[in-house]
Formats: structure tokens, sequence, C-alpha cells
């Protein structure tokens, strides 16, 4: 365990550089499994709307056709 800390001492710049990296990378990936989350509400309740809803798409025509 000694030479564990040992180690972190004699590379700070390493571990520093490292630390901030993996706190970086973990904050970046926070935001992607946000922003699924986001998407996959938004998908499911127009899944929701779609199904309630029994509309037909209708053609529009413009003047002259």
């Amino acid at each position: 365990m000694t030479v564990f800390f040992k180690t972190l001492r004699n590379h700070w710049k390493k571990t520093t550089a490292g630390l901030c990296l993996l706190t970086w990378g973990g904050h970046w990936l926070y935001g992607k499994h946000c922003d699924n989350l986001l998407r996959r509400a938004a998908c499911q309740e127009a899944q929701h709307y779609q199904d309630d809803s029994h509309w037909e798409p209708t053609l529009s025509r413009t003047p002259g056709s």
C-alpha cells in the first residue's frame, strides 16, 4: 500500500492530469446519459400521442394543380 502512495507522490503531475481526465470523462458520460434519458422520454411521449390520436394524413394540394 505504501508503494501505491509513493508512486502517486513521485508522479504527482501525471496523477493530477489523470484525475482531471477521469473527472471530465465522467462528466461527459453523465451528460450523454442525461441526453439519452431525455430523448427516450420524448420518444415515449410522442408514441403515446401517436397511439391515442387516429388522424389520417391528408395530401395538401396547391392552387392550380
